[in-house]
């Protein structure tokens, strides 16, 4: 299959533009639990835009994606944080809470795909705020991803995942 690539627009350029800018100073400049924004500059784009002489709507863009891939977490509406890289998203802890205990209490048996979609309209989330949910609980074994699983690509219960929960219970943040 002979696909050719499709020019980007100048607004897309821009766009991909400032979240490298943002995510290579983020990663570079900035510790876990800082923020940005909410000082005299106002909100976290403006801050940020200011600073590496980016469009404000393109830090702003950029900031959204940044969170969701796990990298950012807005505070309030003014204000984001910095989130270290095992670091949970604070959006997502109520869906990992409800896997592991649905892990726990055997509803999701060793080996089974996790219900992606259902959870996301479960939980009103969109399929990539599910995934981010879903990659940190592959980080601490629980889930793994397999892109060829026995049901197709997805996010399957590992066997230490389920031995862990039946063992120690639904646990966040290691507060039962």
């Amino acid at each position: 299959m002979n696909r050719e690539r499709v020019p980007l627009t100048p607004s897309q350029r821009g766009e991909a533009a400032a979240l490298a800018a943002v995510r290579l100073h983020i990663s570079t400049h900035l510790p876990p639990g800082q923020q940005i924004g909410g000082s005299s500059t106002g909100t976290a784009a403006a801050e940020l835009s200011s600073l590496l002489r980016r469009p404000v709507s393109y830090v702003a863009a950029a900031l959204r994606e940044l969170s969701v891939m796990g990298i950012v977490a807005p505070k309030s509406s003014q204000v984001v944080v910095v989130l270290a890289p095992d670091q949970p998203h604070p959006q997502d802890q109520e869906l990992q809470e409800a896997v592991r205990e649905r892990i726990s209490s055997g509803f999701y048996p060793e080996e089974s795909a996790l219900p992606t979609g259902l959870l996301g309209d479960e939980f009103g989330l969109r399929a990539d705020l599910v995934a981010r949910a879903c990659r940190y609980l592959t980080r601490d074994g629980t889930l793994r991803y397999d892109p060829h699983g026995r049901y197709g690509s997805g996010f399957y219960v590992t066997k230490t995942g389920a031995t862990a929960a039946v063992r120690a219970g639904t646990t966040v943040g290691g507060i039962q």
